[in-house]
């Protein structure tokens, strides 16, 4: 839940400055449902953080994010519908954060 505070705030801040990160008139930002909770882990190789869910049979498909990352929006809920349908789902976090900065 944290991230996502901060995230909100951080895009309030934004926007109270006049400063989107999507044009006018676009949809707006996709946001998991409060009762959602990601069933997979994160974990780190390398120094690069991922995010890794599903058993795939031999089956595996890797899920870019968006600039928003691993913990934004509803990216954690895309992966684990993939790993629903038999996929052995991983997500590396090509905008990285420290791991100790994140809290979920």
């Amino acid at each position: 839940a944290a991230p996502a505070a901060a995230a909100a705030t951080a895009a309030a801040a934004a926007a109270a400055d006049g400063i989107s990160c999507c044009p006018s008139g676009s949809l707006p930002a996709l946001t998991p449902p409060g009762s959602y909770t990601p069933r997979g882990v994160l974990g780190d190789l390398d120094g690069m953080a991922f995010y890794e869910v599903g058993k795939g049979n031999g089956m595996a498909v890797v899920v870019a994010s968006d600039v928003f990352g691993i913990l934004g929006g509803r990216h954690r809920g895309v992966c684990d519908q993939l790993a629903d349908a038999g996929y052995h789902v991983c997500s590396p976090d090509y905008f990285p954060l420290p791991l100790n900065t994140l809290h979920v």
